[in-house]
């Protein structure tokens, strides 16, 4: 919602209207957070079913904000996300999560 201030001049009929329009505070994301917008549009062949996003089997928690936690609507989700996002990614599962985060390559 925007504050609107009209002045009027007695000595005139002119009138000045000021306008203040809110700011908008960009939210720098998580690590997390990045990470799940970068795979959730990866392409997954599955169930005979041609280029599914990965969104479709897979729903984005936010436990940590360094790491990307994941639960998978079926399991057979898994191993073939794992292939899809590659070598830039470590994907592991631990209980009822899917983990993922960035692989490290400074010593390599």
């Amino acid at each position: 919602m925007s504050n609107v201030k009209i002045n009027k001049k007695s000595s005139s009929s002119e009138e000045q209207i000021v306008v203040n329009k809110p700011v908008e505070v960009k939210k720098e994301l998580s690590t997390s957070e990045q990470i799940w917008n970068e795979i959730k549009g990866v392409s997954l062949e599955l169930f005979g079913l041609p280029a599914q996003p990965a969104e479709n089997f897979c729903n984005f928690i936010n436990v940590n904000p360094s790491q990307c936690f994941l639960t998978i609507k079926v399991s057979g989700v898994l191993p073939v996300l794992e292939a899809a996002i590659g070598p830039k990614y470590n994907c592991e599962r631990a209980d009822k999560y899917v983990i993922i985060s960035r692989v490290n390559n400074y010593g390599a």
